[in-house]
């Protein structure tokens, strides 16, 4: 049974952290729903709000319960075999998430996340040629809210391919889609060091932090890469930085060690 790469897996009502917590908000503040006979489609909503909760607290199972019970009122809402396919993935059973996806996409071609998320099934069980078809025809829906995330995973599908041309393609663009977004800039960087371009990857990893400057990952590889480098000044004052950010955070460790042996 395989396991997902869930930080590029693409969450429909579930993706915004505005949107997680409002529907958070929404299903906390409503009564608790019985297991009484689904019939309208107000109960359906209600339902899939529930199992969206469910998912976003880490309980695929209790989500998957809720699915299952308004799947004979929802066939034609590719919304509920999306939720399946996200909590089928969750419960680690691909086949069944892949079928679930396969059906959001029947019902709605342009489900772009849907796509994105088949493309990671696809990624794991090293189907690549299906892998890549799903990523870009994700890529090439204009409503695609999270585009970045298609095209980290095409990065990834050719690094495992052995074409980092192409991989840094793909990491280059995961950025040009979203300027803020972290694991392109650390997967991007890491390709540019493949290459032999340290001091590209050192100025693409300045980028990240001037969109992130509050975030002891991007701040943390951007230190490291100063190491690198031999600019182990700049490089301590950046492991200070994380310090003063959060001391508590895993990142602030890894600092204290190079502070520690730095001279």
């Amino acid at each position: 049974m395989t396991k997902t790469n869930a930080s590029q897996i693409t969450y429909y009502h579930l993706r915004p952290k505005l949107l997680l917590l409002a529907v958070l908000f929404l299903v906390a503040c409503a009564p608790k729903i019985g297991p009484e006979e689904i019939v309208t489609p107000e109960q359906v909503q209600a339902r899939l709000e529930l199992a969206e909760r469910y998912l976003v607290e880490g309980e695929p199972r209790l989500a998957l319960q809720q699915l299952l019970l308004i799947e004979p009122k929802a066939k034609d809402n590719p919304r509920l075999y999306f939720d399946l396919g996200l909590t089928y993935m969750a419960m680690g059973e691909d086949p069944k998430a892949e079928q679930a996806f396969l059906k959001a996409i029947q019902l709605d071609q342009n489900y772009a996340e849907a796509w994105n998320n088949l493309g990671q099934i696809y990624l794991v069980q090293g189907r690549y040629s299906q892998a890549e078809q799903a990523f870009k025809k994700a890529l090439s829906i204009l409503t695609y809210l999270t585009p970045e995330f298609a095209a980290y995973n095409l990065a990834q599908l050719y690094l495992k391919q052995g074409q980092p041309d192409l991989a840094l393609k793909y990491a280059k663009l995961s950025i040009d889609k979203n300027w803020r977004y972290i694991p392109g800039y650390i997967l991007t960087a890491k390709l540019y060091l493949q290459k032999g371009q340290l001091i590209q990857a050192v100025n693409l990893l300045q980028q990240g932090v001037e969109a992130n400057p509050e975030n002891p990952q991007i701040i943390l590889n951007l230190a490291e890469y100063l190491v690198r480098a031999g600019e182990n000044e700049q490089a301590k004052k950046w492991f200070r930085q994380i310090l003063e950010l959060d001391p508590s955070c895993k990142e602030a460790q890894v600092a204290r060690d190079y502070l520690g042996f730095l001279p």
